[in-house]
């Protein structure tokens, strides 16, 4: 567990994401689609990547991509898929924000996935004048009329992983629940991500103290392109009381994630 390392322009925060919220999210993925790549924007150790990719099928032609801040923990991610996986894997070391290593072959254009996870660090604060106005990737900025909040980054993770799905990928982001209910500039972001993208098609309300740093509430927001254009709703699930005790902690059984799945 890594916590205030200073590197590419923010700090990282927490990276260890408990076990059976790594499960729950596996669960949760459409695996009847065909799937050539996954990538996890902010990997960490690989935990929540690799459940990804063992949930899915045909593993065996599946390519894996992974980066993280930090070096060491890249590593430690990259020897972890050693291990684990039968599949091919690439894990890359930089700020996904800033320098996304993974690029599909043209200039300033993100590789498209048909899956991406991601448990990005809590309320990272910006003080990186890299992601202050235009993007040349094109996820927020002048041409997309949005602008990523100062005091805090958590809509910068998002908008990353939309503009890294393929035409019918789908996404899993791990954010605190108050995502949805901070201020004017992120009240814009999330108007273009429902009335213009249309991408959001879940979100599910987890129990609160699952996570070893914090004990804040934080929500599982499922994206989705595949007929998106034709998306009129979204489906809401309050998972607050899905979990048990474990000591000081909670944690969710098998039973409550099973539950959710089926929800």
């Amino acid at each position: 567990i890594e916590n205030g390392v200073k590197n590419g322009g923010h700090e990282t925060g927490e990276i260890f994401t408990p076990k059976e919220v790594n499960t729950l999210v596996a669960r949760l993925i459409d695996d009847k689609r065909e799937f050539n790549v996954i990538n996890d924007p902010t990997c960490g150790t690989g935990s929540l990547l690799y459940s990804a990719y063992n949930n899915l099928n045909k593993k065996e032609s599946l390519l894996v991509q992974g980066q993280d801040i930090n070096n060491g923990i890249a590593t430690i991610a990259a020897m972890n898929m050693a291990i684990h996986m039968d599949g091919h894997y690439h894990i890359q070391t930089g700020d996904s924000l800033i320098n996304p290593q993974h690029e599909n072959g043209k200039e300033h254009a993100l590789t498209k996935y048909d899956c991406v996870v991601s448990n990005p660090p809590f309320g990272i604060k910006l003080n990186n004048s890299a992601l202050d106005g235009d993007d040349i990737y094109g996820r927020w900025g002048d041409k997309i009329g949005l602008k990523i909040p100062s005091n805090n980054i958590d809509y910068a993770f998002l908008l990353h992983i939309v503009k890294s799905m393929t035409a019918e990928g789908q996404g899993y982001c791990i954010l605190p629940f108050s995502t949805f209910s901070r201020g004017k500039e992120e009240r814009d972001i999330r108007k273009y991500l429902i009335e213009n993208g249309k991408c959001i098609k879940g979100i599910i309300a987890l129990p609160v103290n699952i996570f070893y740093s914090t004990s804040i509430p934080t929500c599982i927001i499922i994206l989705d392109n595949k007929n998106s254009s034709k998306r009129d709703s979204i489906f809401m699930m309050n998972a607050k009381d899905e979990y048990v005790k474990d000591g000081k902690k909670n944690t969710m059984s098998e039973e409550n994630i099973k539950h959710i799945v089926d929800v």
